[in-house]
């Protein structure tokens, strides 16, 4: 099974067990600038300031997450339909 599958799956795991599967979900996630991913570095190698990555930041119920990608997309959960799909 492929990374992103594994991931997939695991994330419905965790939904179902906070009993989210009836609640919509909907997780939007926003690039950030380098500077406010890590103000200014004196390095200047790192894969944000090289446009390689890119650090985004996730809210789901007033909850903020960062992570460093460098294929940004959107999550999103239907419980109608039992299943979740991704955007880039």
């Amino acid at each position: 099974m492929a990374l992103l599958e594994e991931a997939k799956n695991k994330f419905q795991e965790i939904i179902a067990e906070a009993g989210l599967e009836l609640e919509e979900i909907r997780i939007t996630a926003a690039g950030l600038s380098p500077e406010e991913a890590i103000g200014e570095p004196d390095r200047q190698n790192y894969p944000l300031l090289t446009e390689e990555e890119v650090m985004i930041e996730a809210e789901f119920q007033g909850a903020r997450g960062q992570a460093f990608t460098d294929h940004p997309g959107e999550y999103s959960w239907d419980p109608q339909a039992g299943s979740g799909t991704t955007s880039e």
